[in-house]
């Protein structure tokens, strides 16, 4: 489903606020547990595991809950319960509490059966909570749990413990995830700018699966941004290419996937429009999108 609003309109945002409603037992247990899973623990995947038994501990009343690391702009779900094909969270609403730096709680300003506008990432949840993990300013990563159950819906509280986990474990963090994504699958998207709420959706529900993704919104200004293509294209494992009217026709395009095929990538074209295709790639696996979206991401995940 295409969501043409902003989700902000939609739902009700809660952020912290300096009362404090934490039992102090309950801080010395946490922090106690956090720091002895700090020094058991060997990379981030395995600490966020072992957090994920306080998680389960303090918030047995939250459906889904989900640990986030933070690269390169990149949120990568690490660990998630239950284990799906993907982790289910708004992007939206991460980023923004990443950006800000503040934990929030959010639940929907109507009823959960009235209203199937709202993106799919929060069609079926009641309310949620997302808690940054940062230190010294430096975005680390991100904490998400939520309730589809309008009788389980969190309290500020709650809001309170989650940030608290999420500070107490920045330092743990920190030291771990300088270089951690690199385990992860990377891909590089080729497209127009005319095609870029695609391409936006794409990236985000790859990241959901555990796969990275770079395309042109990570060049910086004063970059020289043939180079930092060229250099993105050669690290990626494959290219996607979206192609459209506008993208075949566009030089630079077609100048990343013949750098794509001269590197020896895997390609991963996708006839986003009806349009002609180039001559060597008719013999190409082409992937026809007919508005399944879904289906559309599964198989290019398995591609990868």
């Amino acid at each position: 489903m295409n969501y043409e609003g902003k989700i902000q309109d939609k739902i009700k945002i809660t952020y912290d606020s300096e009362l404090n409603h934490i039992e102090e037992n309950d801080r010395i247990r946490i922090l106690s547990k956090i720091i002895r899973f700090g020094c058991q623990a060997e990379n981030v995947t395995s600490l966020c595991q072992l957090s994920l038994e306080v998680l389960n501990e303090y918030y047995p009343h939250a459906q889904r809950k989900t640990f986030l690391t933070h690269s390169n702009n990149e949120l990568i779900p690490r660990i998630f319960f239950p284990h799906f094909n993907k982790a289910h969270f708004s992007s939206t609403l991460a980023n923004e509490s990443l950006e800000k730096g503040l934990s929030f709680i959010w639940s929907k300003k109507v009823s959960l059966n009235q209203d199937l506008s709202l993106p799919s990432s929060l069609i079926k949840v009641c309310s949620a909570i997302y808690a940054p993990v940062i230190i010294r300013n430096q975005k680390i990563g991100m904490i998400h749990i939520d309730s589809i159950s309008d009788n389980n819906a969190f309290s500020h509280k709650d809001l309170q413990l989650l940030t608290m986990i999420a500070n107490t474990l920045a330092p743990s963090l920190v030291v771990r995830n300088s270089c951690d994504h690199d385990m992860y699958p990377k891909v590089f998207i080729s497209y127009s700018h005319k095609d870029k709420d695609f391409v936006l959706k794409i990236a985000r529900h790859l990241r959901k699966k555990q796969i990275r993704v770079w395309f042109d919104e990570r060049i910086e200004v004063g970059n020289i941004w043939k180079q930092a293509i060229s250099d993105a294209i050669k690290y990626a494992d494959c290219l996607i290419w979206v192609a459209s009217p506008d993208s075949i026709k566009s030089e630079v395009t077609l100048w990343e996937v013949n750098l794509a095929r001269i590197e020896e990538k895997i390609i991963i074209p996708i006839k986003y429009k009806n349009c002609k295709l180039p001559t060597w790639a008719l013999d190409i696996q082409w992937i026809n999108y007919d508005q399944n979206f879904e289906s559309l991401i599964n198989i290019i995940s398995a591609r990868v």
